[in-house]
């Protein structure tokens, strides 16, 4: 057992090395060979790094028509410290596909561009949108969900990152586009009624219909849940009349408040204040 894993780790080092030096096409065809035959366990966005550090061209190209789809493109693009390594890792990708000119140094804005030049499935984009929320990219986040029209990400990581970091935009994203389920709608609505939020509560109760997000679900049915008093706050801080004729409208109708408790709430409010 010990001498098999020694066997596979010898292969990864070859490949390793085959990527660092130039001229070693043979070499790391042989070794991507043998990786891919025995499911060996490899670092592909380490090795186009290697090879991008050295120049080895023959390698990046070799790997990308390989193992694309395996690649993190957000990882492998903030990690490599040279703007102009990444300029040639473009280059070598517009060989084959036609993509967008490239004239800003500014790596978030590179991604946007490669990301939504490619198809879809070209790089691993759902551990790429991983990456960006991990590493708090909202820009890029929020970029990538609007590029991409086919959607195989871990939509709960999205919402948590999105949420705890108040990304309005992005959140407003999900809901439009429909991508989230009742718990994350959830957790969304929750989110809304935090300190900070009112600007994406009032868009909620304003803007969003209820096939994107049921509030009725989770704040209407007795009118009364934990973010009750958020909401009505909200509604009376209202300066805008037609701003407060259409939330109420929307309360009474599209979320199915009946009117009579309604009446109730605000002449309970008044005779409080």
């Amino acid at each position: 057992m010990e001498k098999v894993k020694a066997s596979k780790t010898i292969v990864v080092a070859c490949f390793y090395y085959s990527c660092d030096t130039n001229n070693s096409d043979m070499k790391i065809e042989l070794c991507y060979g043998l990786i891919n035959e025995y499911d060996i366990e490899c670092n592909y966005d380490y090795s186009i790094q290697v090879a991008l550090k050295k120049g080895n061209d023959t390698a990046v190209s070799f790997l990308l028509n390989q193992v694309s789809k395996e690649i993190d493109i957000v990882k492998l693009v903030l990690e490599v410290e040279n703007v102009e390594d990444i300029r040639r890792f473009c280059d070598v990708i517009s060989t084959n596909l036609s993509i967008e000119c490239i004239d800003t140094d500014d790596k978030t804005d590179i991604l946007k561009i490669l990301i939504r030049s490619v198809q879809p499935n070209f790089f691993n984009v759902r551990a790429s949108i991983n990456t960006a929320c991990s590493k708090l990219c909202k820009n890029l986040v929020t970029g990538i969900l609007s590029e991409v029209q086919i959607f195989t990400f871990d939509i709960g990581i999205i919402v948590s990152t999105a949420c705890e970091n108040g990304w309005e935009d992005t959140l407003k994203i999900l809901l439009n586009k429909k991508l989230c389920n009742q718990s994350e709608k959830k957790q969304i609505f929750t989110a809304s009624c935090k300190d900070g939020m009112e600007t994406f509560l009032k868009w909620i109760f304003l803007t969003v219909n209820t096939d994107e997000l049921d509030v009725q679900q989770f704040i209407l049915d007795d009118f009364r849940c934990e973010n009750f008093e958020t909401v009505q706050n909200l509604i009376l801080k209202l300066q805008d009349l037609k701003e407060m004729e259409t939330m109420i409208k929307n309360l009474v109708t599209q979320f199915n408040l009946p009117i009579v408790r309604f009446i109730q709430w605000v002449l309970e409010d008044t005779e409080k204040k």
